[in-house]
């Protein structure tokens, strides 16, 4: 039980996941969920080394089983996709469908005759690609299924993925936003979700995706801050909603 996302900026990308992990259904403890792969390009002037590619990995469900599936992701595709080679959608999917459907057979399907009492392994994963064009692309995996969802310009993955999408779309959300902008509206959204829906909880962890393939935590002190300010935004908002629906009809 978790929440992450994934959202495309004009400038970048955004993760964010929550860091709560249900241990027992009396205990929970904190934990990490996003993971950051890059591959650095040759050297450039000054012996100085840029990324030519950055991909952001968060899972929901069992952890054991997302970080065995995170394991084989690193050899099963990053190490056959090849970004410089003018990258494509298909390419990257065809990859991550065989990959799935590979993981699925051996660690889910076998494991219990009943899908109810089968692993979860949802995972969602950005990637982006700096050379001569960029190249971004954002797809959701859940078991053997794997989904593009640029379409959207973002895609949550997880118990609180329904609210995550229903806030983001009230919203409207979109890939016009800077990725500070986004970030931002991510810490909220990620915050109600976390009040809303029983499993998401811990702190909001937040990873910004450059446009040149760098990417940066935001503290969670600052994600915090954050979560205060739009606590106050949104008291201001829903007193002043309050006072019009009070208002007698003409």
């Amino acid at each position: 039980m978790t929440i992450a996302a994934g959202i495309l900026c004009q400038d970048g990308m955004v993760i964010c996941a929550d860091t709560e992990e249900t241990i027992t259904e009396e205990r929970k403890g904190p934990q990490g969920k996003i993971r950051i792969v890059q591959h650095y390009a040759m050297p450039v002037a000054g012996g100085e080394q840029k990324f030519d590619w950055t991909i952001g990995i968060a899972g929901a469900g069992h952890s054991d089983w997302v970080a065995v599936f995170n394991d084989g992701l690193s050899r099963e595709v990053m190490d056959k996709f090849n970004p410089r080679r003018n990258p494509t959608h298909a390419e990257l999917q065809q990859l991550l469908e065989a990959y799935a459907q590979q993981f699925f057979e051996r660690y889910i399907r076998n494991y219990a005759e009943n899908p109810e009492h089968r692993p979860q392994v949802q995972i969602v994963l950005l990637m982006q690609h700096h050379g001569g064009v960029l190249f971004r692309d954002m797809f959701r995996i859940n078991d053997n299924l794997v989904l593009g969802d640029n379409f959207r310009g973002y895609v949550a993955i997880g118990t609180g993925s329904p609210v995550f999408h229903h806030l983001a779309d009230s919203l409207l959300l979109n890939a016009s936003y800077s990725a500070r902008q986004t970030a931002s509206i991510a810490a909220y959204i990620m915050d109600r979700v976390k009040s809303e829906v029983r499993g998401c909880g811990g702190n909001t962890h937040i990873v910004i995706i450059e446009g040149d393939c760098s990417y940066k935590s935001i503290p969670t002190t600052r994600v915090k801050e954050l979560e205060i300010y739009h606590a106050g935004v949104e008291f201001k908002m829903n007193e002043a909603l309050a006072k019009e629906l009070i208002k007698e009809l003409p």
